[in-house]
């Protein structure tokens, strides 16, 4: 398929985690109100929709995920539920204390088990870690961005990366707009024989998150302007189980074959999301459901304080108001990515990166 190409995209760092051993979890009780919304705006006529929010669902934080004990930092947290049960959390950067100090690889996997236990898998177990996903090309590294599982493989989608100077004199990063669906065997997650798949090129960061809904595979992509505090979304999709053939982008009415036709997801008011969606689940309110509000997405303001939730009736939108479902509890410490996940005793598991610091793991009922 054919790769657009554009200048190199900056977005905000993301940092550090640990080797393949086991990290055994306390989950102590705590009560923290948050207020998750029981209804999307109605559509109205015509493509955008419109109309009111309605009430809230009322839920609580339960408990905190704690004692990761070799864990010194590590960030991405996106949660892919497996076969067997468990929860593969994909990190990019991480840091972790090992034999010989501390150690750091570029991307891992936090295997979470239905006790709630945690083990660090990377690509080399030992003194000296290697990451999971090995880079393809001199002078880059991959960050994992999400991921589902197919024909019995976890596959990945990855972003490219490479180091820059800035005109400051310090060290940075810009994406390489090269990504990729990369196959890992389960239950080993040692990476599939062979090169991986490169998706779609370009500014757009397709597979920032993705939604297995049915037979399809919603990939969202993300497109920063303004260094990020402007960020649109776009959508595309494709069969479960043909991940490696030609998707089909949302142009605003309708899902076509073209990628340059891709259009911006809206808000019931019409106006263009300009906030990163970083997770889309299956709305974790059962009424809101039942009344065929389906879908959450979990957002956060650029620098924010709080994470916010917004739902609809369907992957596309449009999506309902902003509202708050978390306040940070130190709004001084850089928190970022809010991930969730769905658990099947119908509790909600928040995660969320902080910066230079091990993240934080909540259990919503």
């Amino acid at each position: 398929m054919s790769q657009l190409r554009s200048p190199a995209r900056r977005r905000i760092p993301l940092w550090i985690c640990l080797p393949s051993i086991l990290l055994a979890v306390a989950v102590p009780v705590v009560l923290v109100k948050v207020a998750l919304p029981a209804h999307a705006p109605n559509p109205g006529p015509g493509p955008g929709g419109g109309g009111q929010a309605s009430d809230h669902h009322s839920f609580q934080v339960v408990g905190r995920l704690r004692g990761l004990a070799d864990l010194v930092a590590g960030d991405g947290t996106y949660p892919v539920p497996l076969p067997d049960g468990q929860t593969a959390w994909l990190f990019g950067d991480c840091r972790f204390r090992t034999a010989g100090g501390v150690a750091g690889v570029r991307n891992a996997i936090l295997l979470q088990d239905a006790q709630r236990r945690f083990r660090m898998v990377t690509g080399h177990t030992g003194a000296d870690p290697t990451d999971l996903i090995p880079r393809l090309r001199p002078n880059t590294w991959l960050w994992p961005s999400s991921g589902f599982v197919e024909h019995g493989h976890l596959m990945v989608f990855a972003e490219e990366f490479k180091g820059t100077l800035q005109p400051n004199g310090k060290v940075g990063f810009v994406a390489t707009n090269h990504r990729y669906l990369v196959g890992l065997a389960l239950p080993s997650l040692h990476p599939l024989p062979g090169p991986p798949h490169e998706v779609y090129g370009g500014p757009i960061a397709w597979g920032h998150t993705v939604l297995v809904n049915g037979s399809d595979v919603y990939v969202y992509g993300n497109l920063q302007q303004d260094h990020g505090w402007t960020n649109l979304t776009y959508l595309a999709r494709f069969p479960l189980g043909a991940s490696t053939s030609y998707w089909r982008f949302w142009d605003g009415r309708d899902f076509v074959p073209y990628p340059a036709a891709a259009a911006p997801l809206r808000g019931s008011d019409g106006a263009r999301l300009t906030t990163k969606l970083t997770s889309i689940i299956p709305n974790p309110d059962p009424q809101a459901r039942a009344a065929g509000v389906g879908f959450a997405a979990l957002t956060m303001q650029p620098f924010g304080a709080t994470f916010d939730l917004r739902t609809a009736t369907r992957p596309q939108g449009p999506w309902g108001a902003s509202r708050v479902l978390y306040k940070i509890p130190d709004p001084k410490k850089l928190a970022y990515l809010p991930r969730a996940r769905p658990d099947p005793d119908g509790t909600l598991q928040l995660a969320y990166s902080v910066w230079a610091s091990p993240p934080r793991f909540l259990v919503i009922r």
